[in-house]
């Protein structure tokens, strides 16, 4: 083991940074999901090959980032913060593409800018992915918001 007082990790770092992440100002919020942003470069050793020992920590991590990414994407939305919860939620896709909450919700976000165009695209991209990657479809409820974003595009 190493000694914590003598040596830094940046996955321990991130793991107790997350875990201390507060909830109660979207600007806090969002000034921490910057700092875990800095401290989560990507997969844990994503260079390495996908060594069985790897995985554990690799999904842990990244499942740690989804959340507070979330998290404080949600936060953004109902404070009206919108721009700021697309680019979370964006982000959030970067991380892990096959994450399809995020895309709805993004998706979501793009219905209340009125923005269904993009909102659409983010549906075909979703679609793409998880037809090539599992060779599956988008669930219901993403294909619900997709409907209504193709009905309010033809409205305008």
């Amino acid at each position: 083991s190493l000694d914590t007082t003598r040596v830094w990790v940046d996955c321990w770092a991130l793991e107790q940074y997350a875990s201390a992440m507060p909830v109660a100002s979207p600007e806090d919020a969002t000034a921490m999901t910057k700092e875990l942003l800095e401290l989560y470069r990507g997969d844990f050793l994503g260079g390495d090959r996908e060594e069985t020992w790897i995985l554990p920590a690799r999904e842990r991590l990244k499942a740690i980032m989804l959340q507070a990414i979330g998290k404080v994407a949600k936060l953004c939305t109902s404070s009206g913060n919108l721009d700021r919860a697309i680019a979370l939620y964006s982000k959030g896709i970067e991380i892990d593409s096959l994450a399809e909450s995020l895309y709805r919700e993004l998706m979501l976000c793009y219905e209340s800018v009125g923005r269904p165009a993009e909102g659409i695209a983010v549906y075909r991209r979703l679609e793409k992915t998880l037809s090539i990657l599992l060779s599956t479809k988008p669930t219901r409820e993403s294909r619900v918001v997709f409907d209504r974003l193709l009905a309010r595009r033809s409205c305008q």
